[in-house]
């Protein structure tokens, strides 16, 4: 299980809600010439034309923190473009992947709403340039102390599973589908 195995769970759950995604991947065939573009580099994984904008990203199996740097200069501009400049929805996209037994699963995902997630960065640079999956033992004391990490900051925007289908928590869903 890797980012890819994440972008397409989360391009899964947008067509169950009836929303027509395309994917950072998907390149468009000239009618004319037959020859394929791709979108430009840095471009958000999953658009939501014209509402939303999502940016996947992952916490691999052997990571304990999600490091701020992996969301490149490019990518928050684009994200700063669609939801500040153009006021629609941007999302970043965490999937955490853990071991269970020989094989990977997605154990938690969360769909952020890029202004809270540049909240989340500003109140932990101040102590380091990561967030931690569980601000436990070996973490600095400021971060235990606040709870200063995925399993706390994110929770209001953990997507969580029901009857083997993942839920979309109410004001997440309504940003998603109204663009508002």
């Amino acid at each position: 299980m890797n980012e890819t195995s994440v972008r397409q769970k989360v391009f899964r759950l947008l067509k169950k809600l009836d929303e027509i995604p395309i994917t950072q991947t998907d390149a468009n065939r000239c009618p004319n010439c037959g020859s394929m573009t791709k979108p430009p580099i840095g471009r958000p994984d999953i658009l939501g034309t014209p509402k939303f904008v999502i940016e996947v990203k992952v916490l691999s199996v052997n990571e304990t923190s999600f490091p701020f740097s992996k969301i490149s200069d490019k990518q928050r501009k684009w994200l700063n473009f669609w939801s500040i400049k153009r006021r629609l929805p941007g999302f970043i996209a965490l999937g955490v992947i853990r071991p269970h037994g020989s094989r990977e699963y997605l154990e938690n995902l969360y769909l952020v709403p890029w202004e809270n997630w540049l909240e989340v960065e500003d109140t932990l640079k101040v102590y380091q340039n990561s967030i931690p999956y569980e601000a436990g033992k070996g973490y600095k004391k400021e971060l235990q102390e606040q709870s200063l990490d995925i399993v706390t900051l994110l929770s209001e925007y953990e997507v969580y599973r029901k009857n083997k289908e993942w839920v979309v928590p109410n004001f997440i869903l309504t940003q998603i589908i109204g663009g508002e």
